[in-house]
């Protein structure tokens, strides 16, 4: 729905034909049509609450799981029938080492369970010893499946989940999508859609503006020009991989032109005092020169502030403001060797072989104390963590 102000005068709108000089609040009509369809799955998300069978179709926060699944398996409607049926079907599609069943611990017992069988060697586990990661996974399926028309606003759905089991729900939530409108607030680069940059939504707490929202403009990657779907295929490309993702989260990053950075910084970050990660900083290689220009849109759009660092000058103060994009003045090798490195530079190349400046950089980075990181990367390091 498009924000609108509370009250506006409204001669021609459906509700008030028959008011044409009055007001109506439009906001207050449109949140209520919201709410019927608005299913809200929370953060704290419980394990199956043990006991009584309850009359549940829904398991939001998971503690009527096993009630639900039962009740959606005896229902007499063949609708909701079928949905459990579906449910299974999608829960072992993600999970194929289980078969998994609901049913009453004893006939007649009004306690609700669901068996859990291994594929393999048939090893059976009730809901109460499987991990919490299943627990939660079966009650997001309960919740998604066979439903259309919804929105949905699930709070971390990647909670308790392995990262493959994160990225397999993941390619669930983009089909059930199709059906639903879904949102997730997650803090897992899995979540991250890299084909959907423009799904991304930032929400930033500010002391002086409350909550803000940011997105990527659509204008920057407007498939309609050619510019646009080159740019939007290059940031596609870019978010494939996981570090680049992890960069959305951040609350600044440092922006790397070559991997030989990239290996020496992220060893020698962690020896100055608090590092990076306790900031809240991501370091970032972008594949060379070129590379910068990708990543701009999506940090400037969603408001992330950054450093750029490259070898060589940037030569135009306009387009590169030299309080954000810096240089090393020169190639990485020789300025190490300019800042006393050379000597346990020359003997990890005799040591290890010189072919791959990536490799010596890291060993580098690895070898050297705290008091022998270059001034420059102790400026850089410092200047991206005062930006948030």
């Amino acid at each position: 729905f498009p924000l609108i102000s509370p009250l506006r005068k409204c001669p021609t709108f459906a509700g008030c034909q028959q008011k044409r000089h009055g007001t109506i609040d439009i906001v207050s009509i449109i949140g209520e049509e919201f709410q019927k369809r608005l299913v809200v799955v929370p953060d704290f998300r419980q394990r199956n609450a043990a006991g009584t069978r309850t009359p549940d179709l829904e398991a939001l926060d998971g503690s009527a799981l096993a009630s639900t699944l039962l009740n959606l398996r005896t229902h007499a409607d063949d609708i909701q029938e079928e949905r459990y049926k579906t449910i299974i079907e999608t829960f072992e599609q993600l999970f194929p080492n289980y078969k998994i069943q609901a049913f009453e611990t004893d006939p007649g017992s009004g306690r609700p369970d669901v068996r859990f069988t291994f594929a393999d060697t048939g090893e059976v586990l009730s809901l109460s010893q499987v991990s919490a990661g299943l627990q939660e996974c079966l009650a997001l399926v309960t919740n998604l499946v066979s439903r259309e028309g919804l929105i949905f606003f699930i709070e971390h759905p990647e909670n308790n989940l392995h990262p493959h089991a994160t990225r397999a729900f993941n390619e669930y939530l983009i089909k059930a999508s199709k059906r639903n409108q879904i949102i997730t607030a997650t803090h897992s680069p899995y979540l991250v859609n890299p084909a959907r940059p423009l799904d991304l939504r930032r929400l930033q707490l500010t002391h002086d503006f409350g909550t803000q929202v940011h997105s990527i403009p659509p204008a920057d990657v407007d498939p309609a020009t050619k510019d646009g779907a080159k740019l939007a295929g290059q940031i596609a490309t870019m978010l494939r991989l996981i570090e680049s993702r992890e960069s959305v989260f951040s609350r600044a990053v440092l922006l790397v032109e070559d991997l030989s950075q990239y290996e020496f910084i992220k060893q020698v970050v962690n020896k100055i005092p608090s590092g990076l990660d306790s900031a809240g900083v991501s370091v970032v290689f972008t594949g060379g020169h070129d590379g910068y220009r990708t990543f701009l849109p999506v940090l400037n759009g969603l408001n992330i502030p950054f450093i750029a660092l490259r070898d060589l000058p940037w030569n135009n103060d306009a387009v590169s403001p030299p309080d954000q994009f810096l240089s090393l003045g020169m190639e990485l090798e020789p300025y190490l060797d300019q800042e006393g490195l050379a000597a346990i530079r020359q003997e990890i190349i005799k040591e290890f072989g010189g072919k791959s400046k990536p490799r010596i950089a890291r060993i580098l980075g690895g070898m050297i104390e705290p008091e022998q990181i270059p001034p420059k990367f102790i400026e850089v390091f410092e200047l991206v963590k005062s930006l948030y």
